[in-house]
């Protein structure tokens, strides 16, 4: 049942998510042209120049504002799409369904990783075009190779780790993100029976200027606690290598351990909210 109501969710907004996939790959060949002029001062000597700068410049930053409504454009469909499958008409009907509550909302929650994942594949292969078009992919491939190195020379063997320890927290840190979007739509539903989306952007806007603040001082003071415990623990340990990368690599795995406890913590409470919802339903 997991499987069709996945699919369900998918294919609801992927018609308009493709669309606006296509728009800003799109718009990333003319903005290679546009980056390959704007930063080649040899074209300035040109009659005209001032004016085809402009227009260059213009279609960067259109391309740049294409990004960031893309990004928002996806979430947004997401979170629409939660709350008309939980909390309009179409809500009644999916709590008559023979499905439970935890697995409806699990679909959801897999549906937001697989389309954050399609969002940065999407993005990265624009990006590709644009420093391809404009002459400075093998520049920037250069200076990645760089870095890359400098890093390994650092960290040896550690780097092998950090990678997928890095990608967990990113995967990690969108889900917490979509969580919490969903629960201010949870109970912002719950809460305001008339003015329910009013009421999920006053709880998130709410939460985000003051809980979060203060979760965020909580968390990093715990975090700051627990990396100097642990240096000391390796420092005094003579079995145990010591070094900044062994640090980092503690670092990692606490924030990756806080973000799990996090996405269980949210998703309980929010299934709990489901089904609070369906019994008083």
């Amino acid at each position: 049942m997991l499987k069709k109501c996945f699919k369900y969710d998918f294919h609801s907004i992927f018609k308009i998510w493709l669309i606006l996939s296509v728009i800003v790959v799109s718009i990333a060949v003319p903005a290679g042209f546009a980056f390959n002029y704007v930063f080649d001062t040899e074209n300035y000597s040109a009659e005209g120049a001032p004016f085809i700068a402009l227009i260059a410049m213009g279609v960067f930053m259109l391309y740049y504002t294409a990004i960031i409504v893309y990004v928002l454009a996806t979430k947004i469909l997401l979170y629409v799409r939660y709350y008309k499958h939980f909390f309009t008409d179409e809500g009644y009907l999916t709590f008559t369904l023979p499905v439970k509550r935890s697995t409806l909302f699990l679909s959801k929650i897999l549906n937001s990783v697989l389309y954050d994942v399609m969002l940065v594949a999407v993005l990265f292969s624009s990006l590709l075009i644009t420093f391809a078009i404009s002459g400075m992919l093998g520049e920037s491939a250069t200076v990645f190779i760089q870095t890359f190195a400098v890093i390994w020379g650092f960290s040896g063997a550690q780097l092998i780790l950090w990678i997928p320890l890095i990608l967990v927290i990113c995967a990690l840190s969108s889900c917490t993100s979509d969580l919490f979007c969903y629960l201010c739509i949870t109970l912002g539903a719950i809460i305001f029976k008339k003015h329910k989306v009013i009421g999920a952007v006053g709880i998130y806007y709410g939460s985000y200027n003051f809980v979060y603040p203060i979760f965020g001082f909580i968390y990093g003071m715990v975090l700051s606690l627990l990396i100097t415990a642990g240096t000391e623990f390796m420092v005094n340990s003579s079995s145990a290598a010591v070094g900044l990368p062994y640090v980092i690599t503690l670092s990692l795995v606490i924030v990756i351990c806080t973000l799990a406890a996090a996405v269980i913590g949210l998703a309980g409470i929010i299934i709990h909210c489901l089904e609070r919802r369906l019994n008083l339903a």
